[in-house]
Order: structure tokens, then C-alpha cells, then sequence
């Protein structure tokens, strides 16, 4: 009688190592595709960025032109008035481009299914073998 219990503990235990590594191997594809959908996001949120990064440029470049023909009139107005207002005017635009992709960037959530997902595995497996035992 001895003998069938053992078998019938072994046979369990067996059970339950191939249902961890089920377990495990879906966790890991659950990952795989949650990494994917995340890069779509972060390049999304890096393209955002870069946009931004370029205005800002563009609006440096105003700026330095403005320094360069500071001295200038035209239509009665100096140069650089009319420089320092567009590159002031990209500059400000292309902070905001720079701030809407960083809060987008901050709005994404890493792995939340796979988290919720081995939080739940584990909460199965500490059942599973805490009620086996008894």
C-alpha cells in the first residue's frame, strides 16, 4: 500500500513539474508578443520625439541666423526681429512636440498581461501544491 502511494506521489509531482514548464514555455511566448506590441509604442513615441527634436533644431538654426544679421533692416524693421520671431516660434513648437512625446512615452505600460498573467501562475502553483501535500 506503501509502494501505490509512492507511485501515485511520483506521478503527481511529475504532473506538476510538465505543468510548470507549460507554464513557463506560454509565459514566454505571452512576453515575446506583449515586447512586440511595446516596440510598435516606443517607436512611435521615439518617431514623436525626433519630429520634435528636428523643429527644435530648425529653430536653433532661426536663432543663430538671427545673431548673424542682428544688424540688418528690412521694411523698416530690423532683420533679426523677423528671425528672432520664427525661430522663437519654431523653438516653442518644437518643445512641444519634444513634451507630447515624452508623456507618451511615460503612458506605456511594460509587460501589464505577462505581469498579471505570473502573478496568477503562481498563485495556482502555491494552491496546487499546498493542497497536494496535505
Amino acid at each position: 500500500m506503501a509502494y501505490e502511494n509512492q507511485e501515485s506521489t511520483t506521478s503527481l509531482l511529475g504532473r506538476v513539474i510538465d505543468d510548470a514548464r507549460e507554464l513557463f514555455r506560454e509565459e514566454v511566448a505571452l512576453a515575446r508578443a506583449e515586447i512586440r506590441e511595446e516596440a510598435s509604442a516606443w517607436l512611435s513615441a521615439g518617431g514623436a520625439i525626433a519630429g520634435g527634436a528636428v523643429v527644435l533644431g530648425v529653430g536653433v538654426c532661426f536663432l543663430l541666423v538671427f545673431v548673424a544679421l542682428g544688424a540688418a533692416a528690412l521694411f523698416h524693421w530690423p532683420n533679426w526681429a523677423g528671425f528672432l520671431l520664427v525661430g522663437g516660434i519654431l523653438a516653442i513648437a518644437g518643445g512641444i512636440a519634444l513634451m507630447a512625446g515624452r508623456l507618451r512615452a511615460h503612458r506605456i505600460l511594460t509587460l501589464p498581461k505577462t505581469t498579471e498573467s505570473v502573478k496568477e501562475t503562481s498563485t495556482w502553483m502555491k494552491d496546487r501544491l499546498t493542497s497536494n501535500t496535505r
